[in-house]
């Protein structure tokens, strides 16, 4: 076979596996947002967990049960394939709600394919009551929020996707929002600036703007946080003399690089290289 041909294979094959990443929804999220090791487990806990409630339920044998319940799994990923739409199900901002929007997924996406994947359960032994198999089918995908809830919860910090996404909009954020931080602290008749006192003004007064305090800490959230705890601060510096050599206001020292706010008011960044 030649080299082309094979590159054209595995290139076909990598993207076949695309749909199964978008998945039905609940599985695509926590495949984008969960480590694969936990994804995997999870989406192996849920195949078992509906064959044992629905594909028993109906008297096919427990292989059967679980081939039924692969396939039946794998047309809802198929399914959604031309939508894709998981990863438009992130909260787009600095500071998300990772437990709730987690669960919130879970249980919607849950009921949306309990309702889909009835029928196909239902086709597989048509002499079970259509109101029964959907019943047992609900229960399977209600049953599974905790089930998937234990499972993707174990790592301490489980939402390593989610940490960066808000670490991207806060590094955002910044940028924008930095300038403003000084807005009413310049004497126009005097040209002179009030300095913040501390880090924690700065940030007191980037929460005023939005909010946006938070973008002074690397983002952390552990397994039950309803919002980032902040205990992991940014270096920063006030400037409390500003001069002609050293005419700047604030630094904030971020992984790769460095994000100045000079006398004039602009907003610099840096590039430093990766920290270790």
């Amino acid at each position: 076979m030649r080299p082309l041909h094979l590159r054209a294979i595995l290139f076909l094959a990598m993207l076949s596996l695309a749909p199964i990443a978008a998945a039905n929804g609940a599985m695509g999220y926590a495949l984008e947002i969960f480590e694969f090791r936990v994804w995997a487990v999870y989406v192996a806990a849920t195949v078992l967990l509906e064959a044992w409630i629905v594909g028993r339920f109906l008297g096919h044998s427990w292989l059967k049960s679980i081939l039924l319940s692969l396939g039946i799994n794998a047309m809802t990923a198929f399914c959604c394939a031309g939508g894709s739409f998981a990863a438009f199900l992130h909260s787009m901002t600095v500071d998300g709600n990772p437990l709730w929007w987690t669960t919130e997924l879970l249980v919607v996406f849950g009921l949306v394919s309990a309702c889909a994947e009835s029928i196909p359960w239902r086709l597989s032994n048509k002499s079970s009551p259509k109101w029964q198999t959907f019943r047992r089918t609900l229960l399977a995908h209600l049953a599974g929020v905790p089930l998937a809830l234990v499972i993707l919860l174990i790592p301490a910090r489980p939402y390593p996707s989610l940490e960066a996404g808000a670490n991207t909009w806060r590094r955002i954020h910044l940028r924008w929002d930095l300038r403003h931080v000084y807005d009413d602290r310049f004497d126009d008749g005097k040209g002179e600036f009030k300095q913040f006192q501390n880090v924690k003004e700065l940030e007191h007064r980037l929460d005023e703007l939005g909010g946006y305090g938070v973008c002074l800490y690397a983002s952390v959230y552990r397994r039950f946080d309803w919002r980032d705890p902040r205990i992991d601060p940014l270096p920063v510096e006030l400037n409390q003399h500003v001069s002609d050599k050293e005419g700047w206001l604030l630094r904030i020292h971020e992984p790769d690089g460095l994000l100045e706010v000079t006398s004039g008011g602009e907003t610099k960044w840096k590039y430093m290289g990766h920290a270790h």
